[in-house]
């Protein structure tokens, strides 16, 4: 089976780094889910704040085996460099949609390669 693949996932109301694997437990690739650009993550949409969120998001992190990362507190867009056996995800969030003006601020970086087969977060 593949375990070098790169999924691309969007509208997801959350930012994700996932790694994936098989029904067997071999590594199948990795996930880079992008929070839709113009709605509310998934926990603020709920009322759960800023306090909240981020400890949520770590709780995913910690407890969940697949998920490397998530923020669900912002809204934005993924940025992929790639070369032939590497890349390198910017997770881009955006202060505003209700403006032609608006920052943006790299929340996290993620470095990935290809080696023996497999793609991974460095």
């Amino acid at each position: 089976g593949a375990g070098d693949l790169v999924f691309l996932t969007g509208d997801s109301h959350s930012f994700w780094a996932n790694r994936l694997a098989d029904a067997q437990g071999r590594p199948a690739g990795i996930e880079l889910g992008t929070a839709g650009i113009s709605s509310p993550g998934d926990f603020m949409a709920s009322g759960f704040g800023p306090e909240l969120s981020p400890r949520l998001d770590r709780a995913f992190a910690e407890h969940v085996e697949e998920v490397v990362w998530t923020d669900n507190m912002h809204q934005g867009y993924v940025r992929i460099e790639l070369e032939r056996s590497r890349g390198l995800a910017s997770f881009i969030a955006v202060d505003t949609v209700l403006s032609p003006s608006f920052r943006v601020e790299t929340l996290r970086r993620f470095a990935f390669a290809r080696s023996d087969g497999a793609v991974d977060y460095l």
